[in-house]
């Protein structure tokens, strides 16, 4: 995924995704992300791709909470339910067949630069997020 273009004096996020087949090298495009996004998780399940939280705007100091699923024989992505809190450079791990988006932060700036320390899990069968922790131990460790 190529989810920042960069230039010379700036820099755009973007929708643009990019696939690479290890039996050819070589890269080609894919459908485009319906959100562009950066600093989001990932992870896949199903055969499928998960994305979901990240920033949708270049020095953006707030998370989203939109998420989205890529079908690889379909090339093409469809938005999923949001989660409930807002997510960016968090974690995705598929774990037991089951979709985990883990910590991140909320806000990036100033006082309200929020450590998330909790995860969501993705109920893939009725297209819901469930909050399962406020507080993973994310950082910390066990």
């Amino acid at each position: 995924m190529t989810p920042m273009t960069w230039t010379k004096w700036n820099c755009k996020c973007c929708r643009q995704v990019l696939r690479y087949d290890i039996r050819t090298d070589i890269w080609s495009k894919c459908a485009p992300l319906g959100t562009a996004r950066y600093d989001f998780a990932c992870t896949v399940g199903d055969e499928k791709i998960y994305v979901a939280g990240g920033q949708c705007t270049v020095g953006s100091a707030r998370g989203i909470p939109s998420a989205e699923v890529y079908d690889p024989a379909l090339d093409e992505w469809k938005p999923l339910r949001n989660m409930s809190t807002l997510r960016y450079k968090c974690v995705g791990v598929t774990w037991q067949g089951i979709i985990h988006v883990v910590g991140g932060y909320c806000d990036g700036q100033g006082p309200f630069n929020m450590r998330r320390s909790s995860a969501e899990v993705y109920d893939t069968q009725i297209n819901k997020w469930q909050l399962i922790s406020k507080d993973v131990g994310v950082g910390c460790p066990t």
